[in-house]
């Protein structure tokens, strides 16, 4: 996993952004780099995300050093602007287990994009990553779930 680790935090995405009024024919080009979330940088996360609950991203950075999943940023110009949590597996209760295979299963969570950066295709970009990555762990599905509290 440390390998897989390394090689994706060079993953960079560049996506195209129209401008505000659909007949613009100037696009500007946002430049996004996504990663995984890094411990020395929790306090940054913190101050974008959740200034008055710091216990959320470091609950999403914990399941990600337990190897559960990996805490997906949004970086640019080297400011947080989105995030998601993408778990390996679901919830292991009978209600969904019915329904789901969890073990070929990621299911994503928490996901924010920063209110200047909404509707710029940032949160389409880290699922889009995210089910990258889960096809590369061997999911054959990615499913939206509900955050642990």
């Amino acid at each position: 996993m440390q390998a897989f680790r390394r090689n994706y935090c060079l993953n960079i995405i560049c996506i195209l952004l129209f401008g505000r009024e659909e007949l613009e024919m100037n696009k500007d080009k946002l430049c996004l780099e996504i990663k995984e979330a890094e411990e020395s940088r929790l306090k940054i996360l913190v101050t974008q995300f959740s200034p008055g609950n710091p216990l959320f991203q470091y609950n999403r950075y914990a399941t990600q050093k337990r190897g559960e999943g990996l805490y997906l940023i949004a970086w640019h110009n080297n400011t947080p602007i989105g995030h998601f949590l993408l778990r390996w597996s679901g919830p292991n209760d009978e209600p969904v287990t019915k329904l789901v295979d969890i073990t070929h299963s990621a299911f994503l969570e928490a996901g924010l994009t920063v209110y200047e950066y909404r509707r710029k295709g940032v949160a389409t970009a880290i699922i889009q990553e995210a089910e990258r990555l889960a096809k590369e762990m061997g999911c054959k599905e990615i499913k939206e779930s509900e955050p642990k509290l």
